[in-house]
């Protein structure tokens, strides 16, 4: 199978998915999305947007204001995940979901 950035990307999104269900999250991802939100996950009247990087990709400015906008609306934990080499995961708060940061 070819890897491209899609299918990297969406194995990523699946990876998140997993770690999430496996602490007790429901969640799914937003397939085919370009917007700023690829993961939803809610547990306990707790909410959390999440967008997934992997490798030296970033977000930009633009796309934080977005996210930490969508996760204002909704009342939920705005965080970026992000993959590095070797598996790593680093989660970055971007909306603690109460006061603006």
């Amino acid at each position: 199978m070819v890897s491209t950035p899609y299918t990297k990307g969406r194995s990523r999104e699946y990876r998140v998915l997993r770690i999430l269900r496996e602490d007790g999250w429901l969640c799914s991802r937003s397939a085919a999305s370009h917007g700023p939100v690829d993961v939803f996950a809610g547990r306990k009247g707790e909410r959390r947007i999440i967008q997934v990087k992997s490798g030296k990709a970033k977000i930009s400015l633009k796309d934080r204001e977005i996210l930490k906008a969508w996760a204002q609306a909704y009342g939920a934990r705005a965080e970026v995940w992000h993959f590095k080499k070797g598996g790593k995961v680093e989660k970055e708060l971007i909306y603690d979901g109460r006061t603006p940061l």
